[in-house]
């Protein structure tokens, strides 16, 4: 293989790291938002509609707490996904050094 070609072959990968970058990742991280979103809502809101009598006050927490781990689950994602992106970038970077 050519010099030249292991140069387009190299801009080629160093591109399509980005594009990853760019979008496939902020697409699907969208993607996994949405499924804890709404799996946790269909939870809690189970959880929420059990609640009756002297057990309500007990439940609602529960709920609550439930909505609470997908906050964090949600940050969680949030920073695989960001340093997914800072590795994508990094590599992108150093291909394009060579």
């Amino acid at each position: 293989m050519s010099s030249e070609a292991d140069a387009r072959g190299v801009a080629d990968t160093s591109r399509e790291l980005r594009q990853v970058r760019d979008g496939l990742l902020p697409a699907e991280a969208e993607n996994v938002d949405r499924a804890i979103r709404d799996g946790v809502e269909s939870v809690a809101r189970l959880v929420d509609e059990a609640a009756a009598g002297e057990l309500r006050g007990e439940m609602q927490r529960i709920a609550h707490e439930i909505r609470l781990l997908g906050t964090g689950m949600t940050a969680a994602r949030e920073d695989a996904t960001d340093a997914a992106a800072h590795i994508l970038g990094h590599v992108a970077d150093e291909l394009e050094a060579t």
